[in-house]
């Protein structure tokens, strides 16, 4: 990614809600997250509202090219020094180094020390090689998941 490509990082905004509502939904991507579900947009806007802007320890940040959406990253704290991931880059933006920058912006603007987590459902061998290649190691596995885990010094 170029200086010149308009690609940025940033928190996101409210006004995000439906442009990672529609990353979320689509078939590529729901597919392979662990709730395969179509949501609706009115459950979504209040669950994103309530999760993101209420004084909220949980944090959503954006890939933004040219003013769209292209991609999110959810760090949901779940313990002091404990986040955990989930990422999704818009299909037909992929292989384009997107979400290598977008988790690695995003863990850097959280606390070092931080701990980040993510369930990879089995099967699902692009997001697998995608965590490992950005320094996630398998701390453990089920019947349906790889659990993985990376500490930001």
């Amino acid at each position: 990614i170029t200086p010149d490509s308009h690609i940025r990082v940033r928190q996101a905004r409210k006004s995000d809600s439906k442009q990672i509502w529609e990353i979320r939904n689509h078939v590529l991507v729901r597919n392979q997250s662990g709730n395969s579900d179509l949501i609706q947009y009115s459950a979504h806007i209040d669950w994103f509202s309530k999760k993101y802007f209420s004084y909220s320890p949980h944090r959503c940040f954006v890939l933004e090219e040219k003013n769209n959406v292209i991609g999110y990253c959810r760090m949901d704290k779940i313990d002091e020094k404990t986040y955990e991931v989930s990422h999704a880059i818009k299909p037909g933006n992929h292989g384009r180094g997107f979400g290598s920058f977008l988790l690695s912006t995003a863990i850097h603007r959280l606390p070092k020390n931080s701990n980040f987590t993510a369930q990879i459902k089995k099967g699902n061998t692009a997001s697998y090689l995608f965590f490992t290649k950005n320094k996630f190691v398998v701390t453990k596995t089920d019947e349906t998941y790889y659990y993985v885990r990376y500490t930001h010094d």
